[in-house]
C-alpha cells in the first residue's frame, strides 16, 4: 500500500471518538478564535477588497461570506473568510504555518453547503491539523 492509500485509509476510518479531548479542546478554541479574526479582518482594507470582490460575482449563495452579509460559491466564501482571517496576522501558528486559516474557511464553507454539524468540521478540522503535520 502506497503513502496516499494509507493517508486516505486514515482520513475516512478516523472517528470523532478517536481523538483525544484535549485535542477536541484546542481544536475548539482555535476555530473560535479564527472566527474573531475573521470579523476584525473584515475592517481592513484587504477584508473589504475581497468582501466587494465575492459580492460582485453573481454567485450562487451557498456558503455565507462572514460579517459580509451575503453568500458566495463554496470556494468564494472559503477565499473571503480566509483572506479576511490572515487579514492582520493575528490567526494561530502550530509549528507547521497558520493551519486554521488554511483549513477551517474550506470546511465552514463546505460544511454550510452540504449540512455537517459542529462536530462534523471539529473531526475534519483535526484531520486535516495532523494531515499538515504529516
Amino acid at each position: 500500500m502506497g503513502a496516499t492509500e494509507t493517508i486516505a485509509k486514515w482520513i475516512v476510518n478516523t472517528n470523532y471518538e478517536d481523538i483525544p479531548p484535549d485535542a477536541i479542546r484546542v481544536a475548539n478554541e482555535s476555530c473560535f478564535d479564527l472566527l474573531g479574526v475573521i470579523l476584525a479582518g473584515s475592517q481592513q482594507p484587504v477584508g473589504e477588497i475581497i468582501q466587494k470582490y465575492t459580492s460582485s460575482q453573481g454567485a450562487a449563495p451557498e456558503s455565507t461570506v462572514l460579517a459580509g452579509g451575503f453568500q458566495s460559491t463554496q470556494a468564494n466564501a472559503a477565499l473571503a473568510n480566509g483572506t479576511m482571517g490572515h487579514a492582520l496576522d493575528f490567526d494561530d501558528f502550530g509549528g507547521f504555518g497558520h493551519p486554521t486559516v488554511a483549513i477551517f474557511p474550506a470546511l465552514l464553507a463546505i460544511g454550510e453547503h452540504t449540512g455537517a454539524t459542529g462536530r462534523d468540521l471539529l473531526e475534519a478540522y483535526v484531520v486535516g491539523c495532523e494531515i499538515g503535520l504529516a
